[in-house]
């Protein structure tokens, strides 16, 4: 495994996720299929044509006869393959990024019935390319088409495995495709009208098989085929798994048609519940794919989406409103605190290396701006438009009514805690196990949403006008303004203010 990628994709929050709307790539809702090639650029096999992204612009490939494009695949010398009703072939590039398409479909010998199949999926080997329908598969070897007929029963879906080829067959179940021929795998009895979706490496001894609607299951080297009894099967089987892939570090990530993108881990927990609750543009997972980075592409039934796994930060979003806006947030007592303009907010917190799907609820009393949160002893202090609030019992109660505490600075050395707010400057007091609010400082009319403490009895101060230098009687009970500056205070945020020195 490449060690520049991150090994364990964080299960607390939610991967950044790029849409990619119709409005934007100007073609078809639908994205039957995906494929990267070796610049790492995009392709989508859409309603209206082979999709390009080149990470800058998309640009749209009709097929001759203008059908829907459901597959696409490209081989190690760059030949993009694709397949719609009644066509088939390749696309190689051109001068200036342009590409020309090269029609295979002509090779086919019995036209009876092919102008009404579709190609919906495309296995490309080193030395041939099937082009699979659901009633046969066109091989294309030596610049001839042959085709494989499963006798007298249709097929779902190819899936190919290293060096492996399987075939299901309906009702029959599952075959690999040797010398030519469609064997029978030893226990496919257990997958009779399962429907496979698709086959992914899982150890030197066996294969995951993931099925539409009954989960997973494991596939020995010999054919034997067992239910892999794990946690994440549940939502797998109700959510109807379409697709799927290995990801890297034993996880895997698996498209369904109902709810969005599931990943797991190795021991068949669930890692990351990627859906149209948490970015998705849509919750029917046509096509999935990963790119270089190994992050994940999904073509959507209206859409298409990049979802980024392999980065250090996840993110929770409130696509409805039920937060507002996050201004400030900590971790307390086993829970997750969100101060926004509407509140506190809370859910339960396992920590980021176990799965939680955050659920926020609104901490009673809290209406309002929330500007800051901060942790004293045992004790939650929360800055707020209204005032300072602690929190006791589930609810806040003030301490203070002084209104908008934008920020706390403990007085170093002291017991002292300034707090800047809306009309100035206020003294808390905190013995080690309880904070109280002391006074209002007189002498400091105006706003205080910065404080740096300089030395002993000196702080900088100042909100997004002006910057101020003030200094402190011994105890701490009167402040006087030392100098003034009407430059943006934004320079104290990038000044190298002088520090204090114990």
């Amino acid at each position: 495994m490449n060690t520049g990628y991150c090994q364990t994709i964080i299960p607390t929050g939610t991967p950044f996720v790029k849409q990619y709307k119709k409005s934007q790539y100007k073609a078809g809702n639908q994205n039957w299929s995906l494929a990267i090639d070796k610049e790492g650029r995009i392709y989508s096999a859409n309603t209206e044509g082979l999709l390009r992204f080149d990470g800058q612009y998309w640009r749209i490939y009709p097929l001759p006869n203008h059908s829907t494009v459901r597959s696409v695949a490209i081989d190690k010398a760059g030949r993009i393959y694709t397949g719609g009703r009644g066509e088939f072939g390749y696309w190689t590039s051109k001068a200036f990024g342009d590409m020309t398409y090269h029609s295979l479909s002509k090779l086919v010998a019995d036209k009876t019935y092919f102008p009404n199949e579709e190609i919906w999926k495309i296995i490309v080997e080193d030395h041939r390319v099937f082009f699979h329908t659901f009633s046969k598969s066109y091989i294309w070897e030596n610049n001839t088409i042959r085709p494989l007929i499963a006798k007298g029963e249709p097929f779902l879906f190819p899936h190919q495995l290293n060096n492996q080829l399987f075939f299901e067959q309906l009702p029959s179940g599952l075959h690999e495709f040797k010398a030519g021929k469609l064997v029978p795998v030893q226990g496919k009895e257990i997958l009779r009208d399962k429907n496979v979706l698709a086959i992914l490496p899982f150890d030197k001894d066996n294969s995951i098989i993931a099925t539409a609607r009954h989960g997973l299951y494991l596939m020995a080297s010999n054919g034997i085929i067992k239910q892999w009894s794990i946690p994440a099967n549940a939502i797998l089987s109700q959510s109807q798994i379409n697709n799927g892939i290995y990801l890297y570090d034993g996880q895997y990530a698996f498209g369904t048609i109902q709810n969005g993108v599931i990943i797991i881990n190795k021991a068949g927990e669930i890692v990351q519940h990627i859906n149209k609750n948490n970015g998705l543009q849509n919750n029917t997972v046509l096509s999935i794919v990963k790119d270089k980075q190994q992050n994940i592409w999904v073509g959507l039934d209206n859409g298409i989406d990049r979802i980024e796994i392999n980065s250090s930060l996840s993110f929770y979003t409130d696509f409805v409103g039920k937060i507002g806006t996050v201004y400030t947030s900590i971790i307390y007592q086993g829970k997750i605190y969100l101060g926004t303009n509407k509140g506190l907010f809370v859910s339960e917190w396992k920590g980021l290396n176990n799965y939680n799907s955050l659920d926020f609820a609104q901490v009673p009393n809290s209406n309002g701006q929330v500007w800051t949160l901060a942790i004293f002893g045992e004790d939650l202090i929360c800055g707020h438009n209204e005032g300072t609030f602690k929190l006791v019992g589930g609810k806040l109660e003030k301490i203070s009514k002084i209104t908008g505490g934008w920020i706390f600075k403990p007085i170093f050395g002291t017991k002292n805690i300034l707090q800047g707010n809306y009309t100035g400057l206020s003294k808390f007091v905190f013995d080690g196990t309880q904070i109280q609010f002391v006074q209002q400082f007189s002498s400091i009319k105006e706003p205080v949403r910065f404080l740096a403490q300089k030395d002993n009895h000196s702080f900088w101060i100042g909100d997004w006008g002006q910057v101020q230098l003030i200094d402190f009687d011994p105890g701490f009970q009167k402040a006087r303004i030392l100098f003034t500056s009407m430059q943006d205070s934004l320079l104290l945020l990038n000044a190298d203010l002088p520090e204090f020195i114990p």
